[in-house]
């Protein structure tokens, strides 16, 4: 089954569904790869999950259009 006309049928609902999947993605794999823990938030780790936190919409919106 194809992915591009359900994308193309429900543009909200897939760019929330891959905002959210890049965004968690890449914080839960930020996380666990340099053992980040959320009480000891370091100034550093913080910039790097607020980055994953950007990159997620932008880059679904990119997705979405490139679909087009």
């Amino acid at each position: 089954m194809r992915l591009t006309p359900w994308l193309l049928r429900y543009p909200v609902s897939s760019h929330f569904a891959l905002a959210c999947g890049i965004s968690w993605s890449g914080i839960l794999i930020a996380m666990s790869a340099t053992d980040i823990k959320l009480p000891d938030l370091r100034p550093l780790d913080a910039g790097l999950l607020f980055a994953f936190m950007l990159l997620g919409p932008s880059n679904s919106r990119l997705a979405l259009t490139a679909v087009r």
